[in-house]
């Protein structure tokens, strides 16, 4: 369920921010973080369908676009979203999916995201409006002219690694430094209320790039990797993260102090973590 009440006007973007409360099933804890809000849930993938469904269902767009992730909890949140989207007959014809990031490995590779997330869930919901995999061949370039049009993206979906990774954008990384204005780590993590504006697309400075090789510098991850940069994800409507399991709790620990890890340069329009009681601080 997803409850939202339209605020005043910022008068620095002249865009409209919203409040929004997200209440999926098991929601068993709601904590403020640094660039959002934490949801503890007792399941993770129940309670992303019901905040994806509440998301598109709400949109007044006719046409949606949500950018996807990889990793083991993405793909039970994709496995459960696909059931719930045959069981509701959720309707997915005025929807694109895009990706937040992909290992430079074929698409038939069992650690290819996009190649996951077709598996999962664009072969199993029916008719979709387009599918975006990411293509390290092809390269960023090639991608961000695909998604420069389309954004900014209703929703974007992101998990967390244990050193506090998102997408592909990893501690040290110089990419953390396409970092729009007002978004960056001198704003000691606060979040940004403002939803992109939309008359301009892509909400990015000129110059900066969307899209972006990328490799762990501490080498703690494998593969050469493409991703969407901070000024893509941030352009973003909604940002949900999803983080499961005993060993992501330290990070989610480092989440809640406001420590400077990637993941908290997400400042997306409105950002929720769905979080499990075993990875809750």
């Amino acid at each position: 369920m997803i409850k939202a009440d339209r605020q005043a006007v910022d008068s620095s973007h002249g865009v409209e921010s919203e409040k929004v409360a997200f209440d999926p099933p098991g929601l068993t804890g709601r904590v403020p973080v640094p660039n959002g809000e934490m949801l503890v849930v007792r399941d993770v993938p129940a309670a992303f369908c019901s905040i994806v469904a509440a998301i598109l269902g709400q949109s007044p767009r006719s046409r949606r676009s949500i950018a996807l992730s990889g990793g083991p909890t993405a793909k039970k949140c994709y496995e459960a979203l696909s059931a719930y989207s045959v069981s509701s007959c959720m309707d997915w014809s005025g929807v694109a999916i895009f990706m937040s990031d992909e290992r430079c490995v074929p698409m038939d590779h069992p650690d290819s995201n996009s190649g996951m997330v077709r598996e999962t869930l664009v072969a199993k919901i029916g008719k979709l409006g387009a599918f975006h995999p990411m293509d390290c061949v092809a390269g960023p370039e090639a991608y961000s002219s695909i998604i420069s049009g389309v954004l900014p993206f209703d929703l974007i979906h992101l998990g967390m690694g244990p050193d506090g990774h998102t997408a592909s954008l990893f501690p040290g990384s110089p990419l953390l430094d396409y970092d729009p204005p007002g978004h960056n780590s001198s704003d000691d993590h606060k979040p940004s209320r403002r939803l992109p504006d939309e008359n301009k697309p892509s909400d990015r400075p000129p110059g900066i790039s969307l899209v972006a090789l990328s490799r762990d510098p501490n080498h703690l991850n494998p593969y050469d990797r493409m991703t969407l940069t901070l000024p893509a994800i941030n352009a973003s409507r909604h940002a949900i993260f999803t983080v499961a399991g005993k060993e992501k709790l330290q990070a989610m620990k480092r989440v809640s102090a406001g420590d400077g890890i990637p993941a908290l340069r997400v400042h997306a329009g409105i950002v929720v973590w769905i979080v499990d009681e075993d990875a809750a601080p």
